[in-house]
């Protein structure tokens, strides 16, 4: 059932740069759109617009993907039409509004959404397919049940069920790895934790990533260590829009962290209207492989499928691109 908060007033236009032209052959169009009341940095690139769209949903919260999009998204573009968005309080979109960026709810990036994926079912002429990644994957599944009328499928990766289990998951097997490596410092710092009690809005779960990062899946570990370094180094990217980058992670981390500490994805409902792909790294060790499975297992939707990529992470999306691919291609036909 469509949530009548989340259906706009009057016509959507196309995107400007868009309007007037044929929808065929390659797009490589980024820019600012206004969405509710700010401007918002979005990238729209493919080799073909006929092409299925895929809306990315990025992670953090904060951690805007544009920057890094060609670095794991060039192969997909020959079979898919890529969107990267920049959310609020993120990336260009932070650069751009910084101070004037009043508002940072989950609410407001829901409507926000709806705004973008109603636009681009207007340019495109069809409905588009969500990929969700992390704190994505929390409101890329908040996107699709508002307005399953837009979109023609959900991509979970790096999928989170609660906040209450990823936080039970990290302890227990932080504190399993530093036993077996006998770092009684470790040791003492995690038997001291109570799991309920930790939150990302006053700082006490980056306590817990403290020793939780060294133990991570090494494709996740040489990914994260580079990513600052691949924004500085991303085409386009000047100095000041690296730092907004920087800058945007941690505003949006502040505004955010009581949100992130609140979901509960099965309280939401296990039903689904559109098809439901779980594509999670095995090694998984921030949202569990095992965790994602048993919400995917819980789900009723009119399709679904799931695809474990082994030796990744995760963000498997971004270290396991050709394996990402293969799995989005194997479920093209369900999207239609």
């Amino acid at each position: 059932m469509i949530d009548r908060r989340y259906v706009l007033a009057g016509s959507l236009a196309l995107f400007p740069w868009s309007e007037g032209r044929a929808v065929a052959g390659p797009i490589d169009e980024r820019g600012f759109q206004n969405l509710g009341d700010i401007e918002q940095w979005v990238s729209i690139r493919g080799s073909d617009a006929r092409n299925p769209v895929l809306l990315i949903i990025h992670g953090g919260p904060g951690e805007a993907q544009s920057a890094l999009s060609h670095i794991y998204t060039a192969g997909w573009e020959r079979h898919f039409t890529v969107v990267q968005w920049d959310q609020r309080g993120s990336g260009r979109t932070f650069g751009r509004n910084r101070n004037s960026t009043t508002e940072l709810t989950t609410e407001r990036l829901l409507q926000d959404a709806v705004e973008l994926s109603a636009r681009l079912n207007a340019t495109f002429g069809r409905r588009i397919v969500v990929v969700g990644h992390s704190w994505g994957s929390y409101l890329g599944v908040r996107l699709v049940k508002v307005r399953p009328d837009l979109f023609s499928g959900f991509i979970g990766t790096g999928q989170l069920s609660s906040w209450r289990r990823l936080v039970d998951d990290e302890l227990a097997y932080t504190l399993a790895r530093a036993r077996a490596d006998s770092n009684a410092t470790a040791i003492i710092a995690l038997e001291a934790m109570n799991a309920k009690a930790i939150r990302m809005e006053d700082g006490s779960y980056f306590g817990l990533r403290r020793w939780l990062n060294p133990y991570l899946a090494s494709a996740d570990i040489t990914w994260t260590s580079g990513m600052s370094g691949q924004v500085r180094s991303s085409p386009g990217m000047t100095a000041k829009d690296a730092a907004d980058w920087e800058e945007g992670r941690l505003f949006s981390v502040g505004k955010l962290g009581a949100a992130v500490a609140a979901i509960d994805l099965p309280a939401l409902g296990e039903r689904f209207e559109v098809p439901y792909i779980l594509i999670h790294g095995r090694e998984d060790y921030v949202a569990f492989a095992t965790a994602a499975l048993e919400y995917y297992d819980r789900v009723q939707a009119p399709a679904k499928n799931a695809h474990v990529i082994d030796g990744g992470g995760h963000y498997a999306m971004m270290t396991h691109t050709s394996e990402f691919l293969t799995a989005l291609e194997r479920n093209s036909e369900i999207f239609g």
